[in-house]
Formats: C-alpha cells, sequence, structure tokens
C-alpha cells in the first residue's frame, strides 16, 4: 500500500532541509529534480532535525525514519 502510495507521489521521502519555529523545508527530488517543500511542524510526529529523512505530504509530516 504504501509503495502504491510512493509510486502515485501522494506520499513523497525527503530530507529536512531547515526547521523554523511552524514550518520544515523538506528536499526532495522527483526526476533528477531537487524540490523543496513547505510543511507546519504543529502536527508532526516526531521531534523534526535537519538532514532527517521523512515521508511526507503536500501538508503533513507523516513519518519520521530515524537511524537509532
Amino acid at each position: 500500500m504504501l509503495n502504491q502510495l510512493l509510486l502515485q507521489g501522494i506520499v513523497l521521502f525527503g530530507s529536512v532541509d531547515q526547521v523554523d519555529r511552524e514550518v520544515a523545508t523538506i528536499e526532495y527530488s522527483i526526476n533528477n529534480e531537487i524540490l523543496y517543500a513547505v510543511i507546519p511542524i504543529k502536527n508532526s510526529p516526531c521531534q523534526l532535525e535537519e538532514s532527517m529523512e521523512v515521508l511526507f505530504t503536500s501538508t503533513v509530516v507523516l513519518k519520521c525514519l530515524c537511524s537509532e
């Protein structure tokens, strides 16, 4: 199911580039083009940090992929 959502572009994979007070800038790539999304961090499932990998939609971070 998740793979299907990733392939359809509904769920995206990226890396947190910058965290401000209320938003995170997430860097991701589509067709070798680097893009950026600005997502509110209010309902984030974890404490976002720069370079952290995440799964997200255009409006919310869904999952943080932490290497602990």
